[in-house]
């Protein structure tokens, strides 16, 4: 690269990290604070996981009971995959 172009670089460079650093007091409190209400909010969540008595599996066991939705969709499903299988006819062929 020619010197032009490296003292360029540089230069914007030391003009981003600069601006980075005009921050100003109540900007960087209000940022600060943002970040931890955001922070307290992942540790609840992930403290509920930790402490969840059931496995999620056994949390929504029974939600779709009785749901002619998701009855539907398992019977497409079990139709789909059963179309995948080969057929008895061409097993004998083979």
């Amino acid at each position: 690269m020619s010197k032009r172009i490296l003292h360029l670089s540089s230069l914007v460079s030391h003009r981003l990290a600069h601006k980075e650093h005009r921050m100003t007091s109540t900007a960087l409190e209000k940022r600060l604070a943002t970040l931890e209400v955001e922070l307290a909010r992942l540790k609840s969540k992930v403290e509920g996981m930790e402490t969840a008595s059931k496995p999620w599996w056994e949390r929504i066991a029974g939600t779709f009971e009785n749901d002619p939705i998701y009855e539907r969709a398992m019977k497409l499903g079990r139709q789909y995959r059963n179309s995948l299988k080969p057929r008895m006819s061409q097993r004998k062929r083979k």
